[in-house]
């Protein structure tokens, strides 16, 4: 199994080789490189990751991770919670504690508003949390998706 997935601080040899070569690619000092198997895996990934290091660094209350109405980043418990689509809590309930959503960028009605033009500005609401998490100091990430539409 040369590509086995690593867990644990275990790898193996071929992982480790990969991980290197790709390092070189990387414009980054000394990086890292974390294989997921999933979308969804390399999210949760990405939300551990983020509170680890601000707790890491002295700033444990910046665990709060915003993403988009409408927007979909996978099929486990955290990424779902990130997924800002309604229906997805259906089965299991709301998102996770710290998992925060903000206005999704719907083009649609402010193109036809302003005939054929679209205006960022149109959506003041899009970075706006709808939650009381303004606050930097607890803020941990913002995720969003470059196209949106994916469906739980």
């Amino acid at each position: 199994m040369p590509f086995y997935h690593t867990a644990g601080n275990k790898s193996v040899v071929r992982s480790i080789e990969l991980a290197d070569r790709l390092c070189t690619f990387v414009p980054i000092k000394d990086a890292r490189i974390y294989f997921a198997l999933s979308g969804s895996e390399a999210n949760d990934f990405l939300a551990k990751f983020t509170r680890f290091a601000n707790a890491a660094s002295g700033k444990p209350s910046k665990m709060k991770i915003i993403s988009r109405v409408n927007s979909y980043h996978g099929a486990t418990l955290a990424a779902t919670s990130m997924t800002g689509i309604a229906t997805a809590y259906a089965l299991f309930g709301p998102p996770l504690p710290g998992f925060l959503h903000t206005d999704e960028p719907n083009f649609y009605t402010p193109y036809r508003a302003n005939q054929g033009r679209i205006s960022l500005l149109a959506s003041p609401g899009i970075l706006r949390p709808s939650s009381n998490a303004r606050a930097s100091d607890t803020i941990a990430a913002f995720i969003t998706e470059p196209a949106t539409g994916g469906v739980a």
